[in-house]
């Protein structure tokens, strides 16, 4: 991110090398691919746990610390590999984005396998997990009046959605794009799309900046501090508005008189 944001004000790469391109590139691509192969992942695990949590009881190692290493190992591995093996030269755009990315994108099967087989995939199987998680729970909750389980899970269910979703605006724009590129139909300018993907691939800087906010709005302590944040002002403001009304009424005499007389008459029996 910081990099992104230097790129963005200087419209230059912070540095002007090869070598710093190459960091650029695997530093993000590294980290995008592995955050959106933990998002599919815990979309999956998540969905697991809800309707199916005997399985991730007794097979931890497959279910979950052996995807776990694998979203963590081979986004850098995949990077490293088609940066350095692929065979091509490298002819890198100080300022471009990115530095205009590695030659492997002007190889069809490379730019398919990244964009197809590893973004687009993962994308998808957010897409899809959520959706299935949220049908089979409401199914559930109507169909089968089983309320226990969403009142069990509504906050686990809701947060998880909300990050399926900032992920999926984060990037499917950019993915259809890119897949109208890589598969360019008939009477398609690709030029002019690839022109508006250079733009939109910037919206996947999004996920890391609102994921923070996303996964503090589901803690309930942290609700609970805001309300009490707005019950303290407004209680504050009470006692300000009935000392004034009280000092008004000291300084009206002929309103104080009125009450006086009022208070003097007493009831006839």
């Amino acid at each position: 991110m910081p990099l992104a944001l230097t790129f963005l004000r200087n419209n230059i790469a912070a540095y002007s090398s090869d070598g710093f391109c190459l960091f650029w590139i695997v530093a993000t691509c590294t980290l995008d691919l592995a955050g959106i192969f933990l998002m599919a992942y815990a979309s999956i695990e998540r969905y697991l746990f809800i309707f199916h949590g005997n399985i991730l009881k007794h097979h931890p190692i497959l279910f979950r610390y052996a995807p776990f290493t694998f979203c963590a190992i081979y986004p850098l591995l995949y990077v490293i590999g088609i940066l350095f093996l692929v065979p091509c030269q490298n002819h890198f755009i100080y300022f471009a984005f990115l530095c205009s990315g590695g030659c492997y994108l002007n190889d069809p099967f490379w730019n398919a396998m990244t964009w197809v087989g590893n973004i687009s995939a993962s994308v998808s199987l957010i897409l899809l997990t959520n959706i299935l998680l949220i049908g089979r729970t409401l199914y559930q909750k109507n169909k089968m009046k089983q309320t226990r389980v969403w009142l069990k899970n509504r906050k686990m269910v809701l947060q998880l959605v909300s990050v399926g979703i900032l992920y999926c605006f984060a990037w499917l724009p950019s993915v259809i794009l890119m897949l109208i590129v890589t598969f360019p139909p008939l009477n398609v300018d690709t030029e002019q799309i690839f022109f508006i993907f250079q733009y939109v691939v910037f919206m996947t800087n999004f996920p890391p900046l609102f994921y923070p906010f996303v996964c503090l709005s589901g803690q309930p302590f942290i609700l609970n501090k805001i309300k009490n944040i707005f019950q303290r002002q407004r209680t504050a403001v009470i006692p300000f508005q009935s000392k004034n009304i009280s000092t008004k009424n000291q300084l009206n005499p002929h309103h104080r008189r009125r009450t006086n007389r009022k208070n003097h008459i007493l009831p006839m029996n």
